[in-house]
């Protein structure tokens, strides 16, 4: 197997815009070598039919547990989670923390985000002006996610601000310190609703340590892994398709003309920036065939959900937004066992929130040029700080 050795991953350009070197990496052979924090090299993927062979592979580990600790790394107590485990463990972990997003049911919480989005845009079409990240991306998915996990409307900032610090990973003892303070939240509110349950998430969670069905860590990184993962896809869906729309506006117009579109709009923006730039990192147990290549034994493996979903051997002219593009698998919120569990209420989200720009505010454009937009300063997921408008 040929590499291409570059420099560590996390870096502004990347970061900015990652399409054209992921462009430049789908066209050679092999796998570029990138490098990670704790001073890990891994494999990236980019190209499409090669991640999902790799997200479906049984030789592909989830649990890198495993291989930190041979490297003299001590994982941390929120990661013994689902998506971090192999089967059978991933399977029942999976299981027991399905019902505890939406009790299963995404479609039952459609008059909470409705009546959310609702009043959001009320203020911004007040006002004429907005940050739609602050006001309406951020707030949304959070508010959601919290009410069906039963946490305190007045804690919410408290948990953003620690999971904001933990996406941005570049400083080490701010995300030390960040994690500290969300495991002592968290296993405060699971002993809470362990003597005061409710019908919610976290409720749940302490069910099932108490009967056994989970070990205790296990329930508190199932409460962490569903908190963070519950939030920041749909924020940046939101930050993301809105900036699409208004970079394209004869898409948005096309959409605003044709409401029926809807879904076909949410795919194609889920695809055309994906909210999660690369797959949490896997580890290779065996050799594993990839196309023409061969990830060998024993290495790291970034899959670019992004890269894949800008293949051109996948989808026609895709560097184009297309909100008319037919329905077709994209990876943006993985495949195989691991596909993400919040994705449907990411979509119902999606939905309530364009349908209602489309609606309700005609006149939403950009307050700056697009130049001037920051990317926040992650490897894994892909958000806008700001995204400034008038409407």
């Amino acid at each position: 197997m040929r590499t291409r050795e570059r420099p560590h991953l996390l870096d502004d350009e990347y970061i900015q815009n990652p399409y054209p070197r992921l462009a430049a990496w789908r066209e050679s052979p092999g796998f570029p070598v990138v490098r990670l924090q704790y001073g890990i090299s891994a494999l990236l993927v980019s190209r499409f039919d090669d991640a999902r062979r790799v997200l479906a592979s049984p030789d592909v580990s989830k649990d890198v547990r495993r291989a930190l600790r041979l490297r003299g790394r001590d994982d941390d107590v929120l990661s013994e989670h689902m998506l971090n485990a192999d089967p059978p463990d991933h399977g029942r972990l999976r299981r027991l923390a399905a019902p505890a997003v939406s009790g299963g049911r995404p479609g039952a919480w459609t008059p909470v985000v409705e009546e959310a989005v609702a009043r959001l845009v009320d203020r911004i079409a007040e006002r004429g002006r907005a940050d739609l990240v602050a006001d309406l991306a951020i707030p949304l998915p959070i508010l959601l996610i919290c009410r069906m996990l039963g946490v305190p409307d007045t804690d919410q900032e408290i948990v953003l601000g620690l999971s904001r610090d933990l996406v941005e990973q570049a400083d080490p003892d701010r995300v030390n310190r960040a994690t500290a303070a969300l495991r002592a939240y968290l296993r405060d509110m699971l002993e809470a609703k362990a003597r005061r349950p409710g019908d919610d998430g976290l409720s749940l969670l302490a069910e099932h340590a108490a009967a056994g069905r989970m070990t205790g860590t296990e329930a508190l990184s199932t409460a962490f892994l569903l908190l963070f993962a519950g939030h920041e896809t749909t924020t940046n869906l939101i930050g993301n398709g809105a900036l699409a729309l208004l970079s394209h506006p004869e898409q948005f117009d096309r959409l605003r003309s044709d409401l029926r579109l809807l879904p076909t709009a949410v795919e194609e923006m889920l695809r055309y920036d994906s909210p999660v730039s690369h797959a949490t990192i896997r580890y290779t147990t065996a050799e594993v065939p990839v196309g023409a290549a061969r990830l060998p034994r024993g290495r790291f493996v970034l899959v670019s959900l992004a890269g894949a979903n800008r293949d051109e051997r996948r989808f026609d002219r895709p560097d184009r937004l297309d909100v008319t593009r037919p329905l077709r698998r994209h990876l943006a919120f993985g495949d195989g066992p691991h596909t993400c569990l919040g994705a449907p209420l990411a979509r119902l989200q999606g939905h309530v929130v364009f349908e209602a720009f489309a609606r309700r505010l005609p006149g939403l454009s950009l307050a700056v040029d697009p130049a001037a937009l920051r990317w926040r300063n992650s490897t894994l997921v892909r958000g806008l700080t700001a995204l400034p408008v008038t409407c």
